[in-house]
């Protein structure tokens, strides 16, 4: 059975376990530290990041992107290529401002969150009108996991009021599944 290197609290890793789930597909989990530069991470994916599926007698797949396609290797549309990677720019926008977050004081550059943030919204805008039909696609599954690791990492980030009320409901639907709760940030 393969091998997902994890962090409960990768948006990142949350979709590649949402899609796994979705598709009636078990991957072993395997904790590990991406910011400690954990060993049994960087044997199987040099640059140290989650999520790393590792399988038997093939090499490992270190990329989200990667291991959702090898997942479900069913045909996509533009519009769920487009979705994935609008939500992965989420996820990198949200994942940038929770590491700044992180810095010492007098090392936060204010204007660098300003500017993430700013990213953040102009894309749950522009996705306000373009929500997909489906709720088990990989794009799907990714912006799901995007939205909820901002309502997870950024609860000041008021992003579901004013324009953004059928992405909220849509938002809404999506974490109720069970895909979604059985991977919630945080749970195994």
């Amino acid at each position: 059975m393969p091998v997902l290197l994890t962090s409960l609290t990768s948006p990142f890793t949350r979709t590649c376990r949402v899609v796994a789930h979705e598709r009636g597909l078990e991957l072993t989990l395997q904790l590990v530290s991406p910011l400690d530069d954990d060993p049994a991470l960087l044997r199987h994916n040099p640059i140290g990041k989650v999520p790393t599926l590792v399988r038997v007698g093939e090499r490992p797949l270190v990329d989200s992107r990667a291991i959702c396609a090898h997942l479900d290797p069913r045909a996509r549309d533009d519009h769920d290529r487009w979705l994935e990677s609008i939500a992965h720019g989420i996820m990198e926008a949200a994942l940038a401002i929770v590491m700044e977050r992180r810095r010492a004081d007098g090392e936060r550059s204010d204007g660098w969150m300003d500017r993430q943030e700013t990213r953040l919204r102009r894309v749950i805008e522009a996705l306000e009108h373009d929500l997909p039909a489906a709720r088990d696609t990989i794009g799907a599954c990714a912006l799901g996991c995007a939205l909820a690791y901002v309502d997870f990492r950024l609860p000041d980030l008021p992003w579901r009021g004013g324009l953004t009320r059928e992405l909220a409901a849509w938002q809404e639907g999506q974490v109720g599944r069970e895909s979604m709760v059985m991977t919630r940030y945080g749970i195994g």
